[in-house]
């Protein structure tokens, strides 16, 4: 990543995730008209987003470098502000109301969570087998595997709201695991559109199907026929994750990555 191109790869990275999250959004303000049944009731705390960068100058580095390091550090600054800021408002997690129609809803997602979460365990697997230590390097396989968090948490969280499933209206603090989904929504909508637009070849491994179709694919369907949203308020949290794959990619290429 020492090319003189390099910065624009960086900058890309984090415009596409805001661009997704967007797009998420969007998506989900549909979901919201055409399907107002599935949206859960939420009491949300608002807070604006205000951040500010102050720009520095480094001297006796690559302009490369430095341009790098002021995109990484500019994305750690911004987001640090903004998740202090939410943190002196002191907002307590949302609240929504998790009502199954039917017990059959019910056995049906939590069977599909369970299956999704074995299925993304093995494949995991074969890409630590198939790739080593260099599976790191694939964003790819951080967002799977953050994916993968998701599911076992969306299953855990439907087993311990076990009495949803009899149509009993259960009050619940999905905060995290809400924008834990938003997050995941936005890394996966991502990742499609580049690999099936710039990286697709017909001969890859019947698994890269999974990691870079099928499961956003079941993001998709679990934003209109789950229980959570995309909430406005999470957009502070779209540049998490390029902060801390570019991070850790400009500081291990050319070392023990490679």
């Amino acid at each position: 990543m020492e090319t003189p191109v390099a910065p624009l790869w960086y900058i890309g990275v984090f415009v596409g995730h805001f661009a997704m999250y967007g797009a998420a959004y969007g998506i989900s303000l549909l979901k919201a008209k055409l399907l107002p049944s599935y949206c859960p009731v939420l009491e949300k705390n608002a807070l604006p987003i205000v951040a500010t960068v102050q720009g520095m100058t480094i001297v006796a580095l690559m302009w490369v470098q430095i341009t790098i390091a002021s995109i990484v550090a500019a994305s750690y600054l911004s987001t640090g502000l903004v998740l202090h800021r939410a943190h002196q408002h002191g907002l307590e997690a949302d609240v929504a109301t998790l009502t199954f129609t039917s017990r059959g809803r019910y056995y049906l997602q939590l069977a599909l969570r369970l299956l999704v979460v074995t299925l993304f365990c093995i494949i995991l697997v074969i890409d630590a087998q198939e790739y080593g230590t260099t599976a790191l390097s694939y964003y790819t396989i951080w967002n799977f595997a953050l994916q993968t968090v998701y599911h076992a948490l969306a299953a855990g969280f439907l087993l311990s709201h076990w009495r949803a499933r009899d149509g009993a209206s259960v009050v619940v603090k999905s905060r995290p695991l809400n924008s834990l989904f938003d997050i995941c929504l936005t890394n996966s909508l991502l990742v499609a559109v580049v690999f099936w637009t710039e990286l697709y070849y017909p001969t890859m491994p019947w698994y890269s199907y999974v990691q870079h179709g099928v499961n956003t694919v079941l993001f998709v369907l679990e934003l209109f026929l789950g229980d959570f949203d995309v909430q406005s308020e999470d957009f502070k949290y779209a540049g998490m994750s390029p902060t801390i794959y570019t991070t850790f990619i400009w500081i291990s290429h050319d070392t023990w990555l490679h």
